[in-house]
């Protein structure tokens, strides 16, 4: 399925700097551990949810049956008394405010006049669903789908596993007014002037920090600073744009790092190689095989147990090598 340029997950982003759309286009699709494990929930969840029989073999090791099954458990509770529809692709609704608008809910229940939006996030930090944009760019399209008419409120429901759950409800019409925002927000995105504005939240997930001006400038006049002197912002406010940079050095060093792995040369750096580190490949089999030696009850590091000089079979352990490292060359330390 295509991506819809400004999709529910990038509306805030576009709100807080109308730049970024412009600046991400050519940027490749990224991902990480956490966006992964994300995803593999949600897909799990999805075809238990739509009845398909699975295994715990389907995990294929991921220790995250539990939250499944929580999940899977809440939903059913909620459709108890209504009709689901999982995975509502809302990206043909949503393109009716604007052709750039797009997005896919997680689970929809229609319960008399009232239409629950449920959104899972399987982040550790709370996320709240009070005035949550990418919650309610997902009620307007699931809205748009089911009949406006047909409903006088939509509850919106963020569920964290482990953290719990944030709710907020809103009118029909007040959604509405939230569907003129949201056309605001795209033709601004999409004007070729459109300014880019840095800034902790929207910057964080933006693909283009490495490029963007407005971060660049934000970097510059950090460093010009001089803190001794009296100022009229306070440390918190400092300690917001000191997160800010870090966010635009943290990229910088990223991109320099994919340059060197991908061949390319950067004057006066290298790439450290990462550090290999001995790790337990099965931790049950491992307590096994250790269970006659009440040491190992103590130690539990395979570092440890062969300092004690106690054999280990190979097939017990693994080999990790840690990502390299950015490093300057030290013939230039000098």
């Amino acid at each position: 399925m295509k991506h819809a340029r400004i999709s529910a997950s990038k509306v805030e982003r576009v709100a807080l700097c109308p730049a970024s759309l412009r600046l991400e286009d050519g940027y490749p699709e990224s991902t990480n551990d956490a966006a992964e494990r994300g995803t593999y929930i949600h897909d799990v969840s999805e075809r238990i949810l739509l009845g398909e029989a699975l295994t715990e073999a389907v995990f294929d090791g991921e220790d995250v049956f539990p939250i499944v099954q929580e999940y899977v458990a809440f939903i059913q509770d909620i459709a108890k008394a209504g009709t689901l529809t999982v995975e509502e692709d809302l990206t043909p609704y949503l393109s009716q405010i604007h052709p750039d608008l797009g997005g896919t809910s997680d689970a929809v229940v229609e319960m008399g006049d009232t239409l629950i939006v449920i959104d899972l996030k399987t982040g550790r930090v709370p996320v709240s669903a009070k005035n949550n944009m990418q919650l309610k760019t997902y009620a307007l399209g699931s809205l748009i789908k089911h009949g406006a008419d047909r409903f006088k409120n939509v509850e919106m429901l963020i569920y964290q596993p482990e953290i719990g759950v944030s709710h907020e409800i809103l009118s029909v019409e007040e959604l509405k007014v939230f569907g003129n925002e949201l056309l605001l927000i795209a033709i601004e995105a999409n004007d070729p002037f459109a300014k880019a504005i840095a800034g902790n939240k929207q910057c964080r997930y933006c693909k283009a920090k490495q490029s963007c001006p407005a971060l660049k400038d934000k970097a510059n006049e950090a460093a010009k600073d001089d803190f001794a002197l009296p100022k009229s912002n306070t440390l918190a406010q400092n300690l917001e744009l000191a997160e800010l940079v870090g966010l635009w050095a943290e990229t910088i060093k990223d991109h320099a790092k994919q340059t060197l792995i991908e061949g390319g040369n950067i004057e006066g750096w290298e790439l450290k190689p990462g550090r290999k580190s001995i790790k337990w490949n099965n931790e049950v089999a491992a307590e096994a095989h250790f269970a006659g030696n009440h040491l190992y009850f103590q130690i539990k590091s395979p570092a440890a147990i062969k300092k004690l000089k106690l054999d280990i079979p190979e097939d017990l352990l693994r080999t990790d090598i840690s990502a390299p490292s950015l490093s300057r060359k030290k013939n230039d330390l000098v």
